[in-house]
């Protein structure tokens, strides 16, 4: 099927979707329920007022969480977006960045016209503190699926701290960029780091406790456990994942800042490149996609994967229309396993490092980021099949950092809808290439 026509699918089922909830909640049946004007509390930003998606005063995912209404409410939002380049910013599918065994959803930018993402999100509360979320998602040239289907629970133990506890379909909520939309972030593609290494981004079935000071969430200690059937992790006995995770944000009347330490650890058995079997592979519009796999999909790996990492923004209002931010994030990464294929077997041990940069401005409705990442890969195999495994799995360095530069440029027309003008450097394959884009994003709360 066509990248155009897959596109207009999703356009036309998020859309449906968005309005047959947004009229049935308009209903007297849907009004019952109580105030159905309060937006989901995930998209409030730290100053309590309702998050814009192209702004950056997000506050982290765990803490957004906090501050469910009261009463009864209903709530919808959706978003999405869609863009033109005019080259692939690789010609290998799967993508594969020497160096790292890479998997789940990770996919370099395409040519042409490309859905980079759309989602609708409904979510509810009521008045004993339960929360319910569901949100329907579609990645790319991936089929629509449901992303987060969760139940919360909060209880005050004490008067000065909350506990949460969230169970189902969850997104990590460990680091903001992992639960982050193409149309509400700066760049449509995902970060390099989080394509690298955690296979564009972590969701899963799982269990999540928060907890956090009742009358403020500027500290948020968390912890989750995954049942691991989202890369890097695998199901089944030897695999599985958890992570923990520490919160602090806060502002002033001209500062807002975010940050967080987090670490995660994923266990695999008999892990694959599920890339070469999903339905954006059966699609591919590259010509070049079986010819140019930089792996083997026969190889496997069977192990342990675990990761630490910081993050930080720091925004500043200049001015009322203007507003400079610096946003950061860096993480450590050691992969210890077994490496096999019907004949082979190596033993691999990884260490990885991984940042980006992305300082930016506002003014007025004119944005302007820019984004930097670079990857620093040392493996170590060992074994009498570790020279060819090493080639077969894409693991053989190639004498440079993966690097990526990114510049992107939006104009907000008015709270929903923007317009995207992209160029961006990709360094991460032997093959530099450069490309260019022109997108629109929208991204609204319906309700």
């Amino acid at each position: 099927m066509s990248h155009s026509i897959r596109m207009l699918r999703a356009l036309t089922g998020v859309f449906a979707f968005a309005c047959t909830l947004h009229l049935f909640m308009l209903s007297p049946l849907a009004s019952a329920h109580g105030n159905i004007e309060a937006p989901i509390a995930e998209h409030h930003n730290g100053r309590g007022v309702e998050y814009q998606p192209t702004q950056w005063s997000d506050k982290t995912p765990s803490a957004q969480m906090h501050n469910a209404s009261a009463s009864n409410n209903l709530s919808l939002r959706a978003g999405i977006a869609s863009s033109w380049r005019n080259q692939d910013a690789s010609q290998q599918y799967p993508w594969q960045i020497p160096g790292v065994l890479m998997g789940g959803k990770a996919a370099a930018p395409e040519q042409g016209i490309t859905l980079d993402d759309a989602f609708v999100t409904l979510g509810w509360t009521n008045q004993q503190a339960v929360t319910a979320r569901f949100e329907i998602t579609q990645h790319g040239d991936h089929d629509l699926e449901l992303e987060q289907g969760y139940f919360s629970y909060s209880h005050s133990f004490t008067h000065e701290i909350t506990t949460r506890l969230s169970a189902g379909r969850l997104k990590a909520v460990f680091a903001p960029a992992n639960s982050s939309h193409a149309s509400s972030r700066a760049f449509s593609a995902n970060s390099l780091l989080y394509n690298a290494f955690l296979g564009g981004h972590y969701a899963d079935e799982g269990l999540r406790i928060q907890v956090f000071p009742t009358a403020s969430n500027a500290v948020t200690l968390g912890a989750e456990v995954w049942r691991g059937a989202s890369f890097p992790a695998t199901t089944g006995s030897g695999g599985g994942a958890q992570d923990v995770f520490l919160h602090w944000q806060g502002n002033t009347t001209d500062w807002q800042w975010q940050s967080g330490i987090w670490g995660f650890l994923a266990r695999a058995e008999e892990r694959g490149d599920d890339r070469f079997d999903d339905d954006h592979h059966n699609n591919s519009t590259n010509s070049n996609a079986s010819d140019n796999s930089a792996t083997d999909n026969d190889v496997v790996f069977d192990g342990s994967q675990r990761m630490a990492g910081v993050f930080g923004s720091l925004l500043w209002r200049a001015r009322s229309h203007l507003d400079l931010q610096l946003q950061a994030e860096w993480m450590d990464i050691e992969v210890q396993g077994d490496l096999t294929d019907p004949t082979r077997l190596a033993e691999l041990e990884g260490q990885y490092n991984g940042y980006y940069l992305q300082p930016g401005i506002r003014f007025h409705q004119h944005y302007v980021d820019f984004r930097y990442a670079r990857l620093i890969l040392d493996n170590h195999l060992t074994g009498a099949g570790s020279e060819g495994l090493a080639a077969s799995a894409g693991l053989n360095d190639m004498g440079r950092d993966p690097v990526s530069w990114e510049v992107s440029y939006r104009y907000q027309f008015n709270q929903g809808v923007g317009l995207r003008l992209e160029w961006s450097s990709n360094r991460t394959t032997r093959e530099e290439s450069e490309y260019w884009g022109v997108g629109v994003f929208w991204n609204a709360k319906l309700l």
